[in-house]
């Protein structure tokens, strides 16, 4: 997925889609939707050829996507960001404990 605003290289192995009528299907929820590990499964299940698996557009548009009202949608989005967010809050405090428990305990220690 394309999260920035500059265009980007696109393979002739790969297509591109998006949706249509974002007032029905949100980007963000086909993107998390298409990138879990279920779906991942899937997709090599129904794929076919021997070189390399091939999982074709017209595969593809046969795959049953549920599809909660929008604000459902958006709100899942809003959801992963958060834990996406905190994932990334909690690895900046781990480092900063790496940084900060030596010292901490050597002042401890030292106010013995």
């Amino acid at each position: 997925m394309n999260m920035y605003d500059e265009p980007c290289v696109v393979t002739s192995v790969n297509k591109v889609i998006g949706t249509k009528n974002p007032t029905i299907l949100a980007n963000t929820y086909l993107y998390l939707f298409l990138n879990r590990k279920e779906f991942d499964r899937y997709a090599i299940f129904n794929s076919w050829g021997s070189a390399r698996e091939v999982f074709s557009y017209e595969d593809f548009v046969n795959v049953k996507i549920p599809l909660p009202p929008i604000e459902v949608q958006e709100a899942i989005v809003a959801l992963y960001r958060c834990a996406q967010e905190a994932k990334t809050i909690a690895k900046e405090v781990r480092l900063l404990m790496k940084e900060i428990c030596p010292a901490l305990i050597q002042k401890a220690a030292n106010s013995l």
